[in-house]
């Protein structure tokens, strides 16, 4: 159901930002965050993930350094959040699409083309990606001055994933629990990935 609803979601949201582009998520660790990130990967659009904690001040400097045009985001989790104030501040210089809207617009034709396109992933566009192209990037806290961006190649990330697995013997039946943010280095690759 997860990979159905990525194909889904990332074919609508592939429409909002040309192939290799950059997309600013503005979520929290939930489902839908992991669906929207994976459904990106597969339309080979990067993924920018935003930290909300860190100001309006800092996060709209990590879209001037990444190149954000578009944020994704969710009105519940801005509004549950309490995060109106810097959808504002950020809206002065940056575009939100909602996935409440994308949801909206995926009807019994989209349905039926993301169940074919789950049978064949290979058609997808992010499946051929190049190995050492950016697959997300995560920033920095910007304790020391602006937040820095940092790139994750698809091979970074599938070696991290490699690390982990050569001393945690990970299967089927295993539960995490992910204290840790997507936007964090650990809580992306370790508890999420």
């Amino acid at each position: 159901r997860r990979i159905l609803g990525a194909v889904a979601v990332g074919r609508a949201l592939a429409r909002e930002v040309p192939e290799g582009g950059r997309i600013g998520v503005l979520l929290p660790n939930a489902v839908g965050s992991v669906v929207t990130f994976s459904g990106l990967q597969a339309f080979g659009r990067v993924p920018c993930l935003l930290n909300p904690s860190a100001g309006a001040t800092n996060v709209l400097a990590t879209c001037r350094t990444a190149t954000i045009g578009t944020v994704v985001s969710s009105r519940d989790f801005i509004q549950r959040a309490k995060l109106s104030r810097l959808v504002e501040q950020m809206a002065e210089q940056v575009r939100f699409v909602w996935l409440e809207d994308i949801r909206a617009r995926i009807g019994f034709r989209e349905k039926m083309r993301a169940k074919l396109d789950a049978f064949m992933p290979e058609r997808l566009p992010g499946a051929h990606a190049d190995p050492g192209s950016p697959a997300v990037v995560l920033f920095t806290s910007g304790s020391e001055g602006n937040p820095k961006g940092v790139a994750l190649s698809h091979r970074n990330i599938l070696a991290n994933c490699a690390q982990l697995s050569s001393v945690i013997d990970f299967h089927g039946g295993d539960i995490v629990f992910n204290a840790m943010p997507m936007f964090h280095s650990f809580g992306l690759t370790g508890g999420t990935i």
